[in-house]
């Protein structure tokens, strides 16, 4: 780029910003916003996040009055350091009948992400960001993972360069994502997995799978798993997929999980034998075990104890069902 184009996109960019009613001289910033690592760093990945707007505005500081260093465009990939919420408190008089006043407070936050990019270190409203960008095999889509009152999954078609689908899971963060193979699956472009962890006691683990099937964006199947910390009473929902490999031989693996298919903890695989009087084939097959657990309670209806401490667990419910993709949906087989 020589002198003059420079001079050119620097006046341009100054333009943009007194139009949006930001000028060049510099401004107070606040001191006090905290940042830190990403929160529950345990628990919670981030997949190559980007811009997700036309205009990004990186500022100086996690402060809209601090400098503009940049306006990132859509799709533009950056690296995130850590995040922060800018908390305010407006106090409004207001009047009791009785004609005393007193201030009615009211907080508004403001969450921020600290990244970089090519022009170095700066600030940005978490509401531009995607967390997490996927790719099918094909290279034909690109899915972005949003969260916005709510979480979102818009895919875009990067030949035609706009959105063809968009998907919205109730109640859900997108705190770990995981894709899963497709090989062997009749019309499925990507298939993923989004988990939310709920790092409190008794919180439980929510699974959404979500799967494209060239068509458009669903909702495959989900898994639920939680427990009451005060007694033995509890649910978990275990859902195993068909995973193909090399040889054409087909696994069903928990979770289509296969980068975590060996449990180091119990040193078993996290694999299901192919069930007796199921004669669909292996490949489009997928199995699902909700189990309900129930505590033993004396007759004050306290949970009773066993020696170590731990609560008596009594009956227990099982139940499998057995579902077949068929390439469009899910349809239940037994």
């Amino acid at each position: 780029m020589n002198q003059s184009m420079l001079v050119c996109t620097s006046l341009l960019f100054g333009v943009f910003m007194q139009q949006k009613g930001y000028a060049q001289e510099e401004f107070p910033v606040k001191k006090d916003i905290s940042f830190h690592a990403i929160e529950m760093p345990g628990y919670r990945d981030i997949l190559s996040p980007c811009v997700f707007s036309d205009s990004c505005l990186v500022f100086e500081f996690p402060d809209t009055n601090s400098r503009i260093k940049e306006a990132l465009k859509f799709h533009t990939y950056i690296e995130i350091l850590g995040e922060g919420d800018d908390t305010g408190e407006i106090n409004t008089q207001k009047f009791f009948p009785s004609g005393e006043s007193y201030l009615e407070k009211k907080y508004t936050v403001v969450r921020w992400y600290k990244i970089e990019t090519i022009s170095g270190v700066g600030y940005v409203k978490v509401n531009g960001i995607s967390l997490h960008t996927l790719g099918d095999d094909r290279g034909l889509f690109t899915y972005f993972i949003y969260n916005a009152d709510g979480c979102y999954v818009y895919r875009y078609d990067k030949q035609s360069k706009e959105f063809t689908d968009t998907l919205k899971i109730e109640s859900i963060r997108d705190d770990i994502v995981h894709t899963i193979p497709t090989k062997g699956w009749k019309n499925a472009n990507i298939l993923f997995r989004i988990n939310q962890i709920n790092a409190y006691c008794g919180g439980g683990i929510s699974d959404v799978f979500i799967i494209d099937d060239g068509v458009k964006l669903s909702k495959l199947i989900s898994t639920q798993s939680y427990g009451d910390d005060g007694s033995a009473e509890g649910f978990t929902s275990t859902v195993w997929l068909p995973v193909s490999f090399a040889d054409n031989k087909v696994l069903l693996i928990e979770n289509g999980d296969v980068d975590h298919v060996f449990d180091t903890y119990t040193g078993k695989l996290r694999t299901k034998s192919y069930p007796k009087g199921i004669t669909i084939p292996a490949n489009e097959l997928i199995i699902l075990n909700e189990t309900e657990y129930h505590g033993e309670y004396d007759q004050n209806g306290d949970p009773i104890e066993n020696a170590d401490g731990t609560y008596k667990s009594g009956e227990i419910k099982s139940k499998t069902n057995y579902f077949r993709w068929n390439g469009f949906e899910l349809v239940i087989v037994k």
